[in-house]
């Protein structure tokens, strides 16, 4: 098991102090962070957009809790992550056709 988890907050506050709820991952969001190794997506998150871990050179492996709610993962949404093995996904999850370039070989579905 990899040490430190990224996981992404599920609740924020805005700038009045309410807190919101997050349901997508924006665009460019932790692309070329490479201190990222391992992700947990939360089930409030139901879109991951374009480019959002792009170039995460030391990210291993994605989880998607509640893979079911995650609907749709943009283009390039996982490319140029070199280390990446492993993506666990709900079947109900629409995949860009360039969310995750060639190399990714263990796409498993939860």
């Amino acid at each position: 098991m990899l040490k430190n988890p990224v996981r992404v907050s599920v609740r924020v506050k805005d700038e009045n102090g309410n807190k919101k709820t997050i349901t997508h991952i924006g665009r460019s969001s932790f692309a070329g962070n490479d201190k990222i190794k391992k992700i947990t997506i939360p089930a409030t998150i139901k879109k991951i957009n374009n480019d959002a871990f792009y170039q995460c050179n030391n990210l291993e492996e994605v989880w998607i809790l509640k893979a079911e709610t995650v609907l749709d993962v943009g283009m390039g949404a996982f490319y140029g992550c070199k280390n990446l093995k492993t993506i666990y996904v709900g079947r109900e999850c629409e995949w860009a056709e360039h969310a995750i370039d060639k190399t990714i070989t263990n796409l498993v579905e939860i």
